[in-house]
Protein backbone atom coordinates (compact mmCIF):
# COMPACT_ATOMS: atom_id res chain seq x y z
CA UNK A 1 0.00 0.00 0.00
CA UNK A 2 2.77 2.43 0.94
CA UNK A 3 4.63 1.60 -2.26
CA UNK A 4 1.53 2.32 -4.36
CA UNK A 5 1.00 5.58 -2.46
CA UNK A 6 4.59 6.59 -3.24
CA UNK A 7 3.98 5.82 -6.93
CA UNK A 8 0.85 7.95 -6.91
CA UNK A 9 2.06 10.93 -4.89
CA UNK A 10 5.66 11.40 -6.00
CA UNK A 11 6.21 13.12 -9.35
CA UNK A 12 6.72 10.37 -11.93
CA UNK A 13 9.88 11.86 -13.41
CA UNK A 14 11.66 11.80 -10.05
CA UNK A 15 14.29 9.11 -9.81
CA UNK A 16 12.97 8.24 -6.35
CA UNK A 17 9.51 7.44 -7.77
CA UNK A 18 10.96 5.37 -10.58
CA UNK A 19 13.30 3.56 -8.19
CA UNK A 20 10.35 2.77 -5.90
CA UNK A 21 8.43 1.40 -8.88
CA UNK A 22 11.31 -0.82 -9.98
CA UNK A 23 12.16 -2.02 -6.48
CA UNK A 24 11.35 -5.58 -5.55
CA UNK A 25 11.72 -5.07 -1.81
CA UNK A 26 7.97 -4.42 -1.26
CA UNK A 27 7.12 -7.65 -3.07
CA UNK A 28 9.61 -9.98 -1.36
CA UNK A 29 8.14 -9.74 2.18
CA UNK A 30 4.63 -10.09 0.77
CA UNK A 31 5.68 -13.16 -1.20
CA UNK A 32 7.27 -14.68 1.90
CA UNK A 33 4.16 -13.93 3.96
CA UNK A 34 2.04 -15.51 1.25
CA UNK A 35 4.17 -18.67 1.21
CA UNK A 36 4.03 -18.99 5.00
CA UNK A 37 0.26 -18.41 5.13
CA UNK A 38 -0.37 -20.77 2.25
CA UNK A 39 1.64 -23.53 3.94
CA UNK A 40 -0.14 -22.89 7.25
CA UNK A 41 -3.55 -23.01 5.58
CA UNK A 42 -2.97 -26.39 3.95
CA UNK A 43 -5.01 -29.23 5.44
CA UNK A 44 -5.63 -32.78 4.18
CA UNK A 45 -8.97 -31.82 2.57
CA UNK A 46 -7.77 -28.59 0.91
CA UNK A 47 -7.17 -30.07 -2.52
CA UNK A 48 -10.49 -31.91 -2.54
CA UNK A 49 -12.31 -28.66 -1.61
CA UNK A 50 -10.50 -26.72 -4.34
CA UNK A 51 -10.99 -29.37 -7.02
CA UNK A 52 -13.81 -31.79 -6.22
CA UNK A 53 -14.53 -34.68 -8.54
CA UNK A 54 -12.39 -37.41 -10.02
CA UNK A 55 -10.76 -38.45 -13.27
CA UNK A 56 -12.86 -41.61 -13.46
CA UNK A 57 -16.14 -39.64 -13.22
CA UNK A 58 -14.87 -37.13 -15.77
CA UNK A 59 -13.95 -39.81 -18.30
CA UNK A 60 -16.95 -42.10 -17.65
CA UNK A 61 -18.93 -40.85 -20.65
CA UNK A 62 -16.05 -41.52 -23.05
CA UNK A 63 -15.34 -37.84 -23.59
CA UNK A 64 -13.40 -35.38 -21.49
CA UNK A 65 -15.75 -33.78 -18.92
CA UNK A 66 -13.61 -32.37 -16.10
CA UNK A 67 -15.08 -32.59 -12.63
CA UNK A 68 -12.64 -30.20 -10.99
CA UNK A 69 -14.63 -26.97 -10.67
CA UNK A 70 -14.94 -25.82 -7.05
CA UNK A 71 -18.37 -25.62 -5.50
CA UNK A 72 -19.64 -22.65 -3.54
CA UNK A 73 -19.75 -24.78 -0.39
CA UNK A 74 -16.11 -25.79 -0.90
CA UNK A 75 -14.99 -22.20 -1.42
CA UNK A 76 -16.96 -21.14 1.67
CA UNK A 77 -15.33 -23.89 3.72
CA UNK A 78 -11.86 -22.80 2.55
CA UNK A 79 -12.37 -19.12 3.32
CA UNK A 80 -13.82 -19.92 6.73
CA UNK A 81 -10.26 -20.90 7.68
CA UNK A 82 -8.33 -17.85 8.95
CA UNK A 83 -5.00 -18.75 7.31
CA UNK A 84 -6.66 -19.33 3.94
CA UNK A 85 -8.46 -16.00 4.11
CA UNK A 86 -5.24 -14.24 5.13
CA UNK A 87 -3.31 -15.85 2.28
CA UNK A 88 -5.97 -14.65 -0.16
CA UNK A 89 -5.68 -11.08 1.17
CA UNK A 90 -1.89 -11.12 0.73
CA UNK A 91 -2.34 -12.61 -2.75
CA UNK A 92 -4.75 -9.79 -3.68
CA UNK A 93 -2.38 -7.15 -2.25
CA UNK A 94 0.49 -8.42 -4.42
CA UNK A 95 -1.73 -8.55 -7.51
CA UNK A 96 -2.91 -4.98 -6.87
CA UNK A 97 0.66 -3.77 -6.38
CA UNK A 98 1.71 -5.39 -9.65
CA UNK A 99 -1.24 -3.73 -11.43
CA UNK A 100 -0.23 -0.35 -9.94
CA UNK A 101 3.34 -0.81 -11.17
CA UNK A 102 2.15 -1.71 -14.66
CA UNK A 103 -0.09 1.37 -14.79
CA UNK A 104 2.73 3.58 -13.49
CA UNK A 105 5.21 2.44 -16.15
CA UNK A 106 2.63 2.64 -18.95
CA UNK A 107 1.69 6.16 -17.87
CA UNK A 108 5.34 7.16 -17.68
CA UNK A 109 5.98 5.90 -21.21
CA UNK A 110 2.87 7.53 -22.67
CA UNK A 111 2.88 10.80 -20.69
CA UNK A 112 -0.52 10.09 -19.14
CA UNK A 113 -1.49 11.15 -15.60
CA UNK A 114 -1.70 8.17 -13.30
CA UNK A 115 -2.08 9.19 -9.64
CA UNK A 116 -5.79 8.37 -9.60
CA UNK A 117 -5.29 5.06 -11.42
CA UNK A 118 -2.41 3.94 -9.20
CA UNK A 119 -4.39 4.71 -6.03
CA UNK A 120 -7.38 2.80 -7.39
CA UNK A 121 -5.09 -0.12 -8.30
CA UNK A 122 -3.80 -0.21 -4.73
CA UNK A 123 -7.27 -0.99 -3.43
CA UNK A 124 -9.35 -2.22 -6.38
CA UNK A 125 -6.72 -3.54 -8.86
CA UNK A 126 -8.78 -4.04 -12.04
CA UNK A 127 -10.77 -0.82 -11.46
CA UNK A 128 -7.49 1.13 -11.45
CA UNK A 129 -6.40 -0.47 -14.70
CA UNK A 130 -9.79 0.42 -16.21
CA UNK A 131 -9.44 4.02 -14.97
CA UNK A 132 -6.02 4.19 -16.62
CA UNK A 133 -7.43 2.96 -19.92
CA UNK A 134 -10.25 5.52 -19.73
CA UNK A 135 -7.70 8.26 -18.99
CA UNK A 136 -5.78 7.27 -22.12
CA UNK A 137 -8.99 7.22 -24.19
CA UNK A 138 -9.92 10.71 -22.98
CA UNK A 139 -6.59 11.95 -24.29
CA UNK A 140 -5.39 13.43 -21.01
CA UNK A 141 -1.69 14.22 -20.89
CA UNK A 142 0.57 15.29 -18.03
CA UNK A 143 1.78 18.84 -18.27
CA UNK A 144 5.53 18.93 -18.20
CA UNK A 145 5.67 22.39 -16.63
CA UNK A 146 2.67 22.54 -14.31
CA UNK A 147 2.43 25.56 -12.04
CA UNK A 148 3.04 24.43 -8.46
CA UNK A 149 1.01 25.66 -5.53
CA UNK A 150 3.39 27.36 -3.07
CA UNK A 151 3.03 26.60 0.61
CA UNK A 152 5.29 27.69 3.47
CA UNK A 153 8.69 26.43 2.34
CA UNK A 154 7.48 23.85 -0.19
CA UNK A 155 5.56 23.34 -3.40
CA UNK A 156 2.81 20.92 -4.35
CA UNK A 157 1.67 20.36 -7.91
CA UNK A 158 -2.07 19.71 -7.93
CA UNK A 159 -3.55 17.64 -10.77
CA UNK A 160 -1.23 18.74 -13.59
CA UNK A 161 -3.53 17.32 -16.29
CA UNK A 162 -4.25 18.77 -19.69
CA UNK A 163 -6.05 17.55 -22.79
CA UNK A 164 -3.92 16.77 -25.84
CA UNK A 165 -5.10 19.83 -27.76
CA UNK A 166 -4.37 22.35 -24.97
Amino acid sequence: MASAAALALLPRRWRLAQAAARATWPIVPLALAYAVLLAASWEPDTLSLMMPGSWSEGLKSGRFAPQFFPTLDGVGALFARPYTAASFLVHAAVANLMAARAVFFDALAKGVPCAHSVLLCAVFGPVGVLAHEVTKLLGLRSRSAAAPVRLDGGAITLMPYARENE
